[in-house]
């Protein structure tokens, strides 16, 4: 394994902590007592985090020889795909952390969760500066703290996310040249191989013009940041490919502009409905999209 495959993990862990408190949610409320509703969200937040951590540490770290405390720069990797990675992981985490506790009537449910969603990406940061072949990273740390701000801010000032970040990913034409770094399937893919990623910031143009003309309520703008031509996170190994085209790959970055559907208009009809647009809150909905990096293209279908 590598850098890359240890930080997908990550993302991993995170689907198990939110996994272990969904059901946790629904029995809370069902509860009369206040205040052991309180003390069921509060120790399945910490339980969730505590067998997480396990988890992590079984799934990389374990197999990995221990070291004292120590910094890492990885801030030139993967031209910053990483660091937006934790920015997205960090926005919904605080996200989905204040939504629980906000549903369960827990006081001072925004600073519970922004302190939380940072404690816990801080403690995945804790295992790699005790681990010879990583460090903590100062950028990782920023990043974290900058996802869980951007949630945190317009929630607490607006109440409403006019600024959401969401992702999407597409099979890359090189991910067999290393499918042990970029992935050996087509599901792997989806987490290791950045070439296939794309990172979007959507606004809200129906709130932030105070438009009067409903259909708009439903498009947001967004405007994405995508790599092509990785195969490795600070230089393309040509000793480490399988295909001679990796010593011909051009490494470069991409700014993309194009329209997102925004669903939250359509919650609270019915809880079916509720169910099935939940994931367009991290996911973006394909749609046709202006790609520039050393020129300009159109794709009418993009994901």
């Amino acid at each position: 394994m590598n850098f890359q495959s240890k930080y997908k993990n990550k993302y991993f862990i995170i689907s198990i902590l939110i996994f272990l408190i969904l059901p946790i949610t629904n029995y809370a409320k069902t509860t009369d007592s206040s205040k052991t509703r309180r003390t069921l969200i509060n120790t399945s937040l910490i339980s969730s985090s505590a067998i997480s951590y396990i988890g992590l540490y079984q799934l990389w770290y374990k197999e990995y020889p221990a070291t004292s405390f120590h910094f890492f720069n990885d801030l030139p990797e993967w031209n910053y795909m990483d660091k937006i990675g934790h920015i997205c992981t960090a926005y919904h985490l605080n996200r989905f952390t204040y939504k629980l506790l906000s549903s369960q009537d827990i006081n001072k449910p925004l600073l519970k969760s922004s302190i939380y969603s940072f404690a816990y990406m801080l403690g995945i940061e804790a295992f790699d500066a005790f681990y010879q072949k990583w460090g903590f990273s100062n950028y990782d740390l920023i990043s974290n703290g900058i996802g869980t701000f951007i949630f945190a801010i317009q929630q607490k000032t607006i109440q409403k996310q006019i600024i959401n970040i969401k992702f999407s990913s597409h099979q890359s034409t090189i991910a067999h040249c290393r499918p042990n770094l970029l992935g050996k399937n087509a599901l792997e893919q989806v987490f290791k191989d950045y070439n296939g990623q794309t990172y979007w910031v959507t606004l809200d143009i129906h709130e932030i013009f105070k438009q009067r003309i409903n259909t708009l309520k439903y498009i947001n703008l967004a405007i994405g940041y995508s790599i092509e031509g990785f195969t490795g996170a600070r230089n393309n190994n040509v000793t480490a490919c399988n295909c001679i085209e990796c010593k011909h790959l051009n490494r470069r970055s991409s700014i993309l502009l194009s329209l997102d559907l925004n669903l939250e208009p359509l919650k609270g009809k019915n809880k079916i409905l509720d169910f099935l647009i939940k994931p367009f809150s991290i996911l973006k909905i394909p749609a046709p999209t202006f790609i520039l990096n050393n020129k300009l293209h159109f794709k009418p279908f993009y994901f």
